[in-house]
């Protein structure tokens, strides 16, 4: 018997781009310049209950699908339900072999997994995966477990000044570290070992990984200390720290926050520099500021954790932080844009092919109507989904539209015929319902999370955008407004 799959009922996962590696999940190695739909090895429903009792079957979802620099983590809303595909050189798929992998696999999760844990979060990065896990019932003594698999993220893939933009490198570069002996890759998800920090207790509040550049991660626990582990060459994790790599998690301390650390929001890393945004939307950054991805007007590395000055969204909500490799995205009060950094390839999105943008750009994405060529009207809708690649950058908003800029070398933005672009141009398929992206290295994957009626997200809002729900069938390309 066949293994049974979905028919797309409950989820969709579309991708496109770059499939060196299979990581499209498609039949063959072959690059995709329009979004293709995956064929998910699962059902769309699972029967709950028994014969004494009455049988409910439940949808099957994707929770989550995050993409490194060319493989994909793929989570649903089954226990412990994880598949993998794409490229496994470093064993980043946590399977035997080191071959790439064409179809999504299920990874088989009782090996590894302590006795009654289940999986809440994945992660992709450059040359490694995580996950995290909790114990079904915690008691107050116990905590999460963080796993991964690949090789140990402390290697560059894309070097800065050393290779070129998407050139693969084989030695790590710009690492301070004495031990100049191989790493060895990981074959199998594995558990981090309780260290010095991290108390018996832990529990992950916050966490992201840099998914291409020097691999890095930040980890933020319920007391809101926050650690790094990984590649530290250009200083992503701050100050005092000299370049070093850390093998292990290394408590991170921001300035002026010594004594009591701050109530972190979010975390985000990029190619070579990481974002802190805090609970009362303070926006610290860090790292490599060559492109002017910090957001300041200093072409070095930042050796410490700053705010930078003249914020044109000081004191606002920060909803959302994407990086790329050398560009900053920022999503304010879930419908304003503020972009910086490297604008080659027209991932800023702001009309223009500038190489150093270190001030932040405000964009209003505005569709033009393709019959009367006016402004269509009530189009302030939540900004529900970003996420930056090597040279794209990909944006959902909460009527089912997607928008994207940047490099279209190997079709990672679906637009026909088009090598790039520096403007946003927009998306809409009324028939296929998309609220979540992710972006790897060249490649993009977009997929439903959970069904949300279309306007549901304007309510809390009270955003009017039902009066042009049948304009909004059809699009041309945006015209953005660089607002200064």
């Amino acid at each position: 018997m066949g293994q049974t799959t979905s028919s797309g009922q409950n989820t969709t996962l579309l991708t496109a781009g770059h499939n060196h590696a299979g990581q499209l999940v498609s039949e063959d190695f072959v690059d995709h310049y329009q979004l293709h739909k995956v064929k998910l090895p699962f059902p769309d429903w699972l029967e709950t209950g028994n014969a004494l009792t009455r049988k409910i079957k439940k949808p099957i979802t994707i929770k989550r699908a995050s993409c490194g620099a060319a493989h994909m983590i793929l989570r649903t809303n089954r226990l412990n339900d994880l598949y993998v595909v794409g490229k496994n050189s470093e064993f980043q798929l946590g399977l035997s072999n080191n071959k790439p992998v064409k179809e999504l696999t299920k990874i088989d999760t009782n090996k590894f997994l302590l006795k009654n844990e289940k999986i809440t979060d994945v992660f992709a990065g450059t040359l490694v995966s995580y996950i995290i896990a909790r114990k079904i019932n915690p008691s107050s003594e116990e905590g999460d477990s963080i796993y991964w698999c690949g090789s140990p993220p402390l290697q560059n893939l894309y070097v800065h000044n050393g290779t070129s933009l998407g050139q693969e490198s084989n030695s790590p570069t710009g690492a301070s570290s004495s031990n100049n002996s191989q790493p060895i890759s990981n074959f199998s998800f594995i558990r981090w070992t309780p260290e010095e920090g991290w108390k018996k207790n832990f529990r992950v509040k916050c966490f992201d990984c840099s998914r291409i550049g020097d691999d890095h991660c930040i980890v933020v626990n319920q007391y809101n200390q926050i650690f790094g582990r990984g590649s530290n060459a250009y200083h992503q994790y701050g100050r005092n720290f000299d370049g070093q790599n850390f093998e292990r998690l290394t408590e991170i301390k921001l300035k002026g926050y010594e004594k009591q650390p701050p109530n972190v929001k979010l975390v985000a890393c990029g190619g070579f520099h990481s974002v802190i945004v805090l609970q009362n939307n303070e926006f610290y950054c860090s790292g490599l500021n060559c492109h002017g991805q910090l957001g300041y007007d200093v072409e070095k590395t930042q050796y410490d954790f700053i705010e930078p000055p003249n914020l044109p969204f000081k004191g606002k909500e920060i909803t959302n932080v994407a990086l790329g490799l050398y560009h900053t995205v920022v999503v304010v009060e879930h419908s304003t844009i503020y972009v910086c950094g490297d604008g080659r390839y027209g991932q800023l999105g702001n009309g223009e092919n500038k190489s150093i943008n270190p001030v932040f750009s405000r964009l209003k994405l505005e569709a033009v109507s393709p019959v009367t060529g006016n402004f269509i009207r009530h189009m302030n809708t939540f900004i529900i989904g970003v996420s930056c690649g090597l040279t794209h950058t990909v944006i959902v908003t909460s009527d089912r539209k997607v928008w994207r800029c940047g490099g279209n070398d190997f079709g990672q933005i679906f637009l026909k015929n088009e090598l790039q672009t520096c403007s946003f141009s927009v998306t809409f398929e009324p028939r296929c319902e998309i609220n979540q992206v992710s972006c790897g290295g060249k490649f993009t994957a977009l997929y439903l999370r959970k069904r949300v009626p279309i306007y549901a997200f304007n309510i809390e809002r009270h955003l009017n955008i039902w009066e042009d729900k049948e304009n909004m069938k059809s699009y041309s390309d945006i015209v953005v407004k660089c607002l200064h």
